[in-house]
């Protein structure tokens, strides 16, 4: 009675299903299973299906299941850690992944009930077990037996593949797996008895048996499980109509217990975990190590290693809490950034205020923690958010998507409405293949070369200051880190203790070097918060009062005509800071120029005969084409000058230096001298020029020997060259394969390919001129990829315009991915973080940032009108006129020449700027992007960052001060907008009036 009662207390009408009728439209999928379709949620077809990750709606799940679902999710990312800290064999890791892969293809696929959804989740399945199969088989086998194993897998799965695709033939699937998974179980269980058992038995005959039986019964444990979760499905199969009715009998949130294909993924998955383990734990035997259990191997306990391999300088540079922290504020910084991605283009990775939160959250969970939060695990924070916080410009959702949705002409194949699903498909094909690549440009930019970065350098001040006890750095220490080698910022005295004592630490004990950097954080942390708040309530109240968002400053006439208004948005003010007196100022100029002069005359003249507002008939629109010819020519110049440079200085100057020698020692130039100015050269000097002459020659062209001298992180903490070819190769197919699923036949194969091969070329380029100058010129990148693309596809083809699009999208991914992350890298190399837990972590920064923006950007065009006056998207109108004056549509009336007109102007003022680096002068120099970035934005953002920009120069020059508190709160007042604009975001999709 008293169970009858609390659970009617707590019941919950089933909902009706709604068939064909949810958010992702109708079924393509050729598979369904027995829970009733988009019953519990609009937003996913099978919702218990779905929940055995926690990407789903946690509030309707019990506690039973919410546990469940952490312990699931959590399972994956610890045998990754586990793979990584442990050293284990990279094939493992790969399986690993691979498991998770076909966890997250089993969401999208129960969530869509697509077929390329369902494919994901099935094949992921075969090519997971097929890596299995590889591990085991290939087992101290030589490497021409492991490479034909590994090429006849790769044919059977590609076989199967094929095969599936064209039969859509559950039952083919379902047996080629279970065949599979029989005999790389049955594999492993001779291997263990063959193999494993005498080896053990000589060793040690009693530790044999017990580690044997362990085996024993975790192989029957997890078979159990495996076997039982597929019992339970057939079941659910057999009886789904009784089943059925039972849960809608007993109502939520019992109902969710009934639903049998939601246990068979949660027993699927760790009966298959279970056997990743053992396989591990079989390879770790044959090989003679340690005998433990890899489940934990001590690597998550407080006595156990810290470190992911040898001598990283202070504590772990990878752990679980750390990631977690990483995609918590790249979530916040990832929301920020689409959110002014949409309004004006503008993105950053925020990295200094990444490592400032991510301190702030682990110090005040300091009495909780086992161990301490060290430097390199906040490299580790800024590493996962800045690869989360770039992926809404760099996956195109602030341009090129748009552009596409909107922009796009019916004879240019347009407008090109892309599905949620197709959208996350393009993001995480273009997430990866920059971050790959950065990893062998790390070596020769920041070990050999070691080039400044200047943002990296910054963050990794910071994070010493932060986690230093009271140390001070004078200029000189700094500038000598800047270009040091491997941990050079690390602080030598800083190695934390594993388990802190009750009592008062060491560092509590003296007292004001303590206190002083308790203040120091603190204030720091309260200068961010504050900042944060103002701006957020500030971006509140815009909602209810839309006309702050536009004071007409300079009067009605010049706000309500020409658009002459002041957004007041401390957001903007803050990016101003960021961005520095000197750029703010030429955007300013751009903005006098485009909108003060340029935009009246066009008007005047009749060249723009429409409404100023208008980007199709208007100045709006003619301006822009002046500002797009200013970018292309910038592009132009100053990517030459880094492309030619090196080739000048490392063969044409020593080359003229020989020809000039060889002059002054012929005969011919004895006929130039006169004799009385003659002096011959004592015979030692000249042996002493001959010989700094050879050396010189000799430096021009670093050794091996010298290469292996440079300072690096140990080479167990390095990205194996394995990992780098094998993953820069699955990138780049990753890339085309979900450009060619989305696109199609509208965008031919050879143009992806060459886009990929082009965004690698560029990357270099971009990645060096962000280690000199700290700006990474994606823009001018992505234009001289469109123009590329113009003279190797042919106007006559319809989707010209459409291809430019994807190939400068592409190019543009590379290069911001692979220059941003750099930062990081270098930030890394700094404090002595190893490069391994770096790379790793941001990938899964990428990965969740690529899912997290194609939601975010469904969402904003869902509630927002865009193009809108709110989210004007800029970029996307610079991307599609771009592609078609590159492609050969006409220009409007007078545009032409006087594009022509600023390109050959500010050509020449590139170039000036480009040999003037160092003079005092150069700041004088407009900058061709800056004066173009202030063209196509409305004066109402290019004010407000102008405002910024003048408190910069007045707290650095004038007052002298620290950049690091100006920076926080710049920072503050960016992220305040940027994430409490989400608010408002569900006030306008409620519909909530205002003025």
């Amino acid at each position: 009675m008293a169970l009858s009662a609390f659970r009617t207390a707590i019941w919950i009408p089933y909902p009706t299903a709604n068939p064909g009728n949810g958010f992702w439209g109708e079924q393509t999928s050729t598979l369904n299973f027995c829970e009733e379709d988009y019953a519990l949620s609009s937003y996913c077809a099978e919702f218990c299906n779905v929940n055995e990750l926690p990407f789903s709606h946690v509030f309707l799940l019990t506690p039973r299941q919410t546990v469940t679902n952490a312990l699931f999710l959590w399972l994956g990312i610890r045998g990754i850690i586990n793979c990584i800290q442990q050293k284990h064999p990279s094939i493992f890791l790969i399986s690993y992944i691979g498991y998770m892969v076909v966890g997250l293809g089993s969401i999208l696929f129960h969530t869509t009930l697509k077929y390329p959804m369902q494919l994901v989740d099935e094949l992921s399945m075969i090519y997971t077990t097929c890596l299995m199969m590889h591990a085991s088989f290939s087992y101290s086998r030589s490497r021409t037996f492991s490479a034909l194993l590994g090429i006849s897998l790769l044919s059977l799965a590609g076989s199967i593949t094929v095969y599936y695709h064209i039969t859509k033939d559950p039952i083919f699937h379902q047996t080629a797996y279970a065949a599979l998974t029989a005999t790389i179980v049955f594999r492993s269980m001779w291997v263990m008895e063959s193999q494993l058992r005498p080896v053990l038995s000589a060793r040690d005959p009693e530790k044999a048996s017990y580690v044997l039986n362990t085996m024993w019964t975790m192989v029957a444990t997890g078979l159990s499980i495996f076997l039982g979760g597929f019992l339970i499905w057939n079941l659910d199969n057999v009886f789904c109509s009784q089943v059925r009715q039972w849960r809608h009998a007993i109502g939520l949130p019992w109902a969710v217990l009934l639903e049998g294909h939601a246990w068979w993924h949660l027993m699927t998955g760790l009966g298959a975990y279970y056997y990743i383990i053992w396989g591990i734990w079989l390879r770790q035997c044959l090989d003679g190590q340690d005998t433990n259990i890899p489940i934990d191997s001590n690597a998550y306990s407080a006595n156990g290693p810290l470190t992911m391999a040898s001598p990283s300088p202070q504590g772990r540079s990878f752990t679980v809490r750390g990631v977690a922290a990483g995609l918590a504020v790249g979530t916040i910084i990832c929301a920020a950034n689409m959110y002014f991605g949409l309004q004006t283009g503008w993105v950053s990775i925020m990295s200094m205020p990444s490592s400032l939160m991510g301190f702030a959250v682990f110090k005040l969970l300091k009495p909780h923690l086992r161990f301490p939060f060290s430097p390199v695990e906040n490299v580790l924070v800024q590493s996962v958010a800045g690869g989360m916080a770039i992926m809404p410009l760099g996956c195109g959702f602030v341009g090129v998507i748009p552009a596409m949705n909107y922009l796009l002409e019916p004879n240019e194949q347009g407008p090109l409405s892309l599905s949620t699903w197709q959208l996350i498909i393009w993001s995480l094909g273009l997430c990866y293949f920059g971050v790959v690549f950065a990893v062998p440009l790390r070596h020769q930019v920041i070990i050999r070369e070691r080039l400044r970065f200047p943002s990296g350098f910054s963050t990794a001040v910071l994070i010493r200051v932060l986690h230093s006890r009271g140390q001070k750095s004078s200029p000189q220490e700094l500038d000598a880190a800047t270009k040091g080698g491997f941990a050079s910022l690390a602080a030598k005295d800083d190695e934390p203790a594993l388990v802190e004592d009750d009592g008062a630490s060491a560092e509590e004990e003296e007292g004001e070097p303590e206190v002083s950097k308790d203040l120091d954080w603190a204030y720091n942390m309260r200068l961010l918060l504050l900042s944060f708040l103002v701006s957020g309530i500030f971006t509140i109240c815009n909602y209810f009062l839309p006309i702050l968002r536009d004071l007409p400053v300079f009067g009605t006439v010049a706000a309500s005509t020409w658009l002459w208004t002041l957004n007041p948005s401390l957001a903007y003010v803050g990016q101003g800071i960021i961005m520095g007196t000197e750029t703010t100022l030429h955007m300013t100029l751009g903005a006098i120029i485009g909108w003060g002069v340029l935009s009246p005359l066009a008007k005047m003249k009749g060249w723009a005969p429409g409404p100023v507002d208008d980007w199709e008939n208007g100045s709006k629109g003619w301006i822009v084409w002046v500002s797009l010819a200013i970018m292309l020519v910038d592009a132009v110049v100053s990517l030459a000058y880094i492309a030619l440079r090196p080739v000048f200085t490392t063969h044409a100057l020593p080359a003229l230096g020989v020809l000039q020698r060889r002059f002054r020692q012929s005969r011919i130039a004895s006929l130039f001298r006169i004799s009385h100015q003659y002096s011959p050269i004592p015979s030692e000097a000249r042996e002493e020029e001959e010989q700094e002459e050879d050396d010189d020659d000799d430096q021009a062209s670093p050794t091996q020997e010298e290469d292996r001298g440079l300072d690096d992180a140990p080479t167990d903490q390095q990205i194996h060259s394995k990992v780098v070819f094998w993953g820069l190769l699955a990138s780049i197919l990753i890339c085309v394969l979900s450009t060619q699923i989305v696109f199609g036949h509208l965008v031919p194969l050879y143009a992806i390919v060459i886009a990929v091969l082009m965004a690698l070329v560029l990357s270099i380029m971009g990645v060096r001129a962000l280690g000199e100058t700290d700006l990474n010129p994606v823009s001018g990148i992505s234009k001289l990829a469109q123009l590329f693309f113009a003279l190797i596809i042919p106007q006559s083809n319809k989707s010209s315009v459409l291809i430019n699009l994807v190939a400068g999208a592409i190019s543009e991914a590379g290069a911001l991915q692979a220059g941003d992350l750099m930062q990081d890298l270098k930030t890394g190399h700094l404090l002595g973080a190893a490069p391994k837990a770096q790379f790793w972590g941001q990938l899964i920064g990428a990965t969740f940032g690529a899912v997290f923006s194609a939601f975010a950007y469904r969402i904003y065009t869902a509630v927002y009108e865009i193009p809108g006056k709110l989210f004007q998207v800029p970029t996307a109108y610079v991307w599609i006129f771009t592609a078609r004056l590159v492609t050969g549509q006409g220009l409007p009336y007078m545009a032409k020449e006087w594009a022509t007109g600023a390109g050959v102007l500010f050509a020449v003022t590139t170039l000036a700027r480009t040999l003037s680096v160092g003079r005092p002068w150069r700041s004088w120099i407009p900058g061709g992007i800056a004066v173009a970035v202030g063209m196509y934005n409305v004066p109402s953002f290019t004010l407000a960052r102008a405002i910024g920009g003048i408190v910069s120069w007045y707290w650095l020059s004038v007052r002298k001060q620290s950049t690091t508190p100006l920076i926080i709160i710049a920072s503050g007042f960016i992220l305040g907008e940027g994430f409490l604009s989400i608010v408002n975001l569900w006030l306008q999709a409620l519909k909530v009036p205002h003025y």
